[in-house]
């Protein structure tokens, strides 16, 4: 017997559906899945309506299989809006999608045979992003689509808020590039997820490498957060974090990085990052679950 499932009242089943289309972020899991998202938006067009946006809210990418799904989604809703009239099952991704990490994509170099990524495409939805992720291994994904054909990030780059994660940091592409140098200027929020083994600072004490950071390319700069203990191995605790937000209250800019420990609150994170087969730690579970915005909440 079938479950009389539209028969149900609007208001509940839209929440259904959305639960439903929320990505899994089961402990069990080795990484977010949205299986059963997709399943729910393949059922019919009207559920898929419904499903989507829930499921575009937060995009998260692993490999550089998923991105290259990913930007042939985008493109093909393109041509789906263009339609006349526009298809029923188009999707506006750079509407929808609202937070966006990546853990890892392999880059094209000019020369090699390989696979040709449209940055010029991505760069339409990272543009409007409300929070954008990368790990350093992904970054090309940023500095490529800065620089891509009709990208004018000087004037329509709308995201304000960025996470940063690895163990090997890279800001020279973004440092030496027109468009980096503009997406720099745009940053009001920064949380920087760097684990770094050389760096044998002490634990819970400021980490060498932020005197990397470009931290005097972001004059609208007002929330900071830093991964503290990078001694130690995440993937056996929680990470600390340093909360740093600059007010009117006399305290010292980022830049000067003195006694920030005694005029910030550490927060202790919730979700661990995951170690990958590699040895790296992966913070999908961190970015899909909010880590980055609970830490904005220690100072609020």
């Amino acid at each position: 017997m079938n479950f009389p499932f539209a028969r149900l009242p609007l208001e509940l089943i839209l929440e259904v559906v959305r639960i439903g289309a929320s990505p899994d972020c089961s402990t069990a899991l080795h990484r977010p899945s949205y299986a059963t998202a997709i399943s729910l938006a393949s059922t019919s067009s009207m559920l898929c309506s419904i499903a989507m946006p829930h499921l575009l809210r937060t995009v998260v990418l692993c490999t550089t299989d998923h991105v290259i799904a990913f930007i042939e989604s985008i493109v093909l809703q393109r041509k789906l809006l263009a339609m006349k009239p526009a298809s029923r099952l188009a999707l506006e991704y750079p509407r929808l999608v609202r937070r966006f990490w990546c853990t890892e994509c392999a880059e094209r170099h000019p020369f090699s045979a390989g696979f040709d990524l449209d940055y010029g495409a991505l760069y339409s939805v990272l543009r409007n992003l409300d929070c954008l992720g990368l790990d350093f291994r992904a970054m090309h994904l940023l500095y490529n689509s800065l620089a891509s054909p009709g990208a004018d990030p000087q004037y329509d780059w709308l995201c304000r808020r960025v996470v940063f994660a690895g163990k090997h940091p890279r800001w020279n592409p973004l440092k030496m590039s027109a468009g980096g140098t503009h997406f720099f200027s745009h940053i009001t929020h920064i949380s920087l997820w760097i684990h770094d083994a050389a760096d044998l600072s002490a634990t819970n004490s400021i980490p060498t490498w932020l005197q990397d950071v470009p931290l005097t390319a972001m004059p609208k700069l007002t929330h900071m957060t830093v991964l503290l203990d990078s001694a130690s191995d995440p993937e056996c605790s929680p990470g600390s974090v340093l909360v740093c937000s600059r007010d009117s209250t006399g305290r010292p800019s980022f830049q000067s990085q003195q006694d920030l420990l005694a005029l910030y609150p550490v927060h202790d994170m919730t979700v661990k990052p995951r170690a990958s087969a590699a040895g790296d730690s992966v913070w999908e579970f961190s970015f899909m679950r909010g880590e980055d915005e609970v830490c904005w909440t220690c100072i609020e």
